[in-house]
């Protein structure tokens, strides 16, 4: 698979995950609710910044390594079943919800940012994208062990 492709990929799971936060929005106390759609402006904000990166290296035709295939790989659940435990999220769960995503999503930016010359500006966004998700698990992790 060749880096555009992969990014387009990365693409939809930001999508994905800005849906999910939506829903979870859509379902829960307003308390929760507000937190799920401040994410899910992030991660929509993240689908902006990727597209941008992948229109402009087009030409681009490396192949990727089997790992960097695997940090894109759609998550298994559907949305069904997904939708089935968000009417049951609490605070907690949410934040640990949230910090699985931004776990993934330093993981995959740090990777990202490897592909590109040190200064360009794709590695520039994937690090700064990369630093932005550590300031999220941060903020959730305190946000965790305030409860």
């Amino acid at each position: 698979m060749k880096l555009y492709e992969w990014l387009q990929i990365a693409i939809g799971n930001e999508v994905e995950a800005a849906d999910v936060y939506d829903r979870i929005a859509q379902k829960s106390e307003p308390e929760i609710a507000g937190i799920a759609r401040v994410f899910m402006e992030e991660e929509l904000s993240h689908v902006e910044r990727i597209a941008a990166i992948k229109n402009s290296i087009r030409e681009f035709d490396g192949e990727l390594s089997a790992d960097m295939l695997a940090l894109a790989a759609p998550n298994d659940k559907t949305k069904q079943s997904f939708d089935e435990e968000l009417g049951f999220m609490s605070r907690k769960e949410l934040f640990l919800f949230a910090l699985k995503g931004e776990r993934e999503s330093i993981e995959l930016y740090s990777e990202l940012e490897k592909l590109f010359e040190k200064g360009s500006q794709e590695q520039t966004l994937f690090e700064k994208l990369a630093a932005e998700e550590q300031k999220h698990m941060f903020f959730v992790l305190q946000q965790l062990q305030g409860l």
